[in-house]
Formats: C-alpha cells, sequence, structure tokens
C-alpha cells in the first residue's frame, strides 16, 4: 500500500465508495504505468460492455460528456482495469470489481454501439499496492457525497 507522501499531487488517484462504505483510493495512474511496463506479462480480456452501466456513468458524476466526446480513435484501444475483490461476491454469483481506469473510454465505446472492451482485471493482490492507505490525508466520502463533487475536484486532500 502506498501512503499519500508516496503520491505526487501530479499522479491520478480512482476514489470508490463500497456498499458498506469503504473508501478505496487507488493511484490509477501508477496502476495503470505498471500495467503498460508489464505488457505481455499482465492478461488482456475482452469484457463485454454494459450500456446501462455506461450511463450510469454519465448521470451518477463519474465521466465528463465532454471529455468522453473528446477521445480520439487512439485513446479507445488501450485496455482499461479492472480491480477485483477477493471475497466480495457480486449479487449475480461473478467476482466484484473496480473500474479504475478508463470510464471515459468504456462510456464512449458503450455509445458508439460496441460490443467489448479491451480490460485488464487485475487481483487485488496486485492492486493492493496501489492503495493509499492513509486517513491523515485522504478524505473519507459517502456515495453521495462522492457523487455531487465536480469530476476535476475528485477526490479531495484533506
Amino acid at each position: 500500500m502506498l501512503k499519500a507522501t508516496d503520491f505526487k499531487p501530479t499522479d491520478l488517484c480512482y476514489t470508490f465508495v463500497a456498499d458498506d462504505g469503504t473508501n478505496y483510493h487507488i493511484a490509477s495512474s501508477l496502476l495503470r504505468k505498471h500495467c503498460l511496463e508489464k505488457l505481455g506479462q499482465t492478461d488482456i480480456f475482452l469484457l463485454a460492455l454494459r450500456p446501462k452501466l455506461a450511463a450510469s456513468f454519465i448521470t451518477k458524476n463519474v465521466v465528463h460528456p465532454l471529455r468522453v466526446a473528446s477521445l480520439r480513435p487512439q485513446d479507445l484501444f488501450e485496455p482499461v482495469i479492472f480491480c477485483s475483490f477477493d471475497k466480495i461476491t457480486h449479487p449475480n454469483g461473478h467476482p466484484d470489481a473496480m473500474l479504475v481506469d478508463g470510464h471515459h473510454r468504456y462510456c464512449r465505446l458503450a455509445l458508439e454501439g460496441e460490443k467489448y472492451i479491451r480490460a485488464y482485471i487485475l487481483a487485488e493482490k496486485i492492486w493492493k499496492d496501489f492503495q493509499i492507505e492513509d486517513d491523515a490525508f485522504m478524505r473519507t466520502y459517502t456515495k453521495e457525497e462522492l457523487e455531487a463533487e465536480p469530476i476535476a475536484q475528485k477526490p479531495h486532500w484533506k
């Protein structure tokens, strides 16, 4: 796990609030760099796109519509990053995972009618090294607070 002091202000951070209220702050730009450096050692999967999920990214203030529209074709080829949980299972029986990098790409491809997206699916033992665990610096959110935050300001340092 990372401390906030290991994390540069220019690094990107993804925040996820689980159903139980647990906050996960992931150094998404560092995780993305790790995946790209391990190209050939990290499997890339084709995942079915879920249009309703993509639409929820807009309604829940996860993506900015202008950013979605501005993506270039070459941007859409890079795999998104899902981080799976070892012990949490989704109600439909598959392992639960959070999309840590690539929300805008996911949304754009779904809106264009594509059926699949390229994705890294990382086990908890890999992505935990990129989790920022420092309550002294990281703000704790409720789901409602995170959805209400302007996209450019997510997440806030305390």
